[in-house]
């Protein structure tokens, strides 16, 4: 195979991979503008065994609820929600693709979900110290806010679902910020 092959392969390499980006960053940010519950959170205790298999390993953990985002019910304010989600620790590895989370007490959340008792990955969880999840959530906004109106097409997102994507990002900055 001479340097014209390498070159070639290495570009088309480059250029499909580039794509499959693209592909999951349009999946990434639809998912975050549809779930109909997002909130910004305090894991309150390590995380629980729920199963463990070979190659599997569910855990769950109860956040106290800073503030909600979006879907707030009426009535009694929500103050607790429960997280399931799949996890590892010694015994089980971390498994390559799919999200895993290994959440501690103390530790900040900022969920996409379908309810306050959430499976994941039903929905979508950003972990971390309170400076890593306001960090992610300010580059998220920027992005979004930033984007073009070719960059939105391609994303398939109009400027109503980039109005409501920037409000729920700016809400969530506002409780972290609080917190």
């Amino acid at each position: 195979m001479n340097r014209a092959h390498v070159m070639l392969v290495g570009g088309a390499v480059a250029l499909l991979s580039a794509a499959a980006q693209a592909a999951n960053m349009r999946d990434h940010l639809e998912s975050r503008r549809i779930t109909p519950v997002v909130y910004v959170g305090v894991v309150a205790e390590d995380q629980k065994v729920l199963t463990r298999e070979r190659m599997n390993f569910r855990a769950e953990a109860k956040a106290r609820v800073l503030g909600v985002v979006k879907g707030a019910p009426s009535g009694k304010p929500v103050t607790e929600a429960r997280l399931r989600y799949n996890s590892w620790d010694d015994k089980t590895p971390p498994l390559t693709g799919g999200p895993q989370y290994r959440l501690r007490k103390g530790m900040f959340v900022l969920a996409f979900a379908s309810s306050f008792d959430a499976e994941f990955p039903d929905g979508y969880l950003i972990s971390g110290t309170k400076e890593e999840v306001r960090d992610w959530t300010r580059r998220q906004r920027d992005s979004m806010a930033t984007m073009t109106a070719a960059q939105l097409e391609f994303h398939e997102i109009n400027e109503a679902g980039r109005k409501a994507q920037l409000e729920v990002y700016d809400k969530a900055l506002v409780l972290l910020e609080k917190n």
